[in-house]
C-alpha cells in the first residue's frame, strides 16, 4: 500500500505537488557511503551530558562519471570524495545500489 491510498483512507486530503516535493527531499546523508549524524554528548566543564547531533561534513559535488560520460551531482561526505578517487565512482555506486542515471 503505498502513502497516497493510506492517506485517501484515513480521509486525509493531499496535494500531488506538495507530495512529489516532500517525497524528494534530501536528508544530511551521504548517496554513496550512507553516513549520517551520530548522537553524543556535549559534555561541560562540571561534566555535565546535553545530547547533541555530529553531523556528516557532506558536500554538494559534481562528480564526472565516464560510463554515462556526463557530470553527475551528489551529496558526498569528506570520506567518501577521498574514497571516489581510489575506487571510482561507477565502483561505489555499484556498492551502494543507486543508479547514477537518476542523478
Amino acid at each position: 500500500m503505498n502513502y497516497l491510498s493510506l492517506l485517501h483512507r484515513i480521509g486525509i486530503s493531499y496535494n500531488i505537488g506538495l507530495w512529489s516535493i516532500l517525497e524528494n527531499t534530501m536528508s544530511r546523508k551521504c548517496q554513496l557511503t550512507g553516513k549520517k549524524a551520530n548522537n553524543g554528548y556535549a559534555i561541560s566543564h562540571s561534566h555535565r551530558r546535553t545530547k547533541k547531533l555530529q553531523h556528516v561534513n557532506l558536500h554538494s559535488k559534481r562528480v564526472w562519471w565516464p560510463e554515462g560520460n556526463r557530470w553527475v551531482r551528489l551529496r558526498l561526505s569528506t570520506k567518501a570524495i577521498k574514497t571516489l578517487e581510489k575506487k571510482g565512482l561507477q565502483a561505489m555506486a555499484n556498492e551502494a545500489g543507486i543508479n547514477l542515471n537518476h542523478y
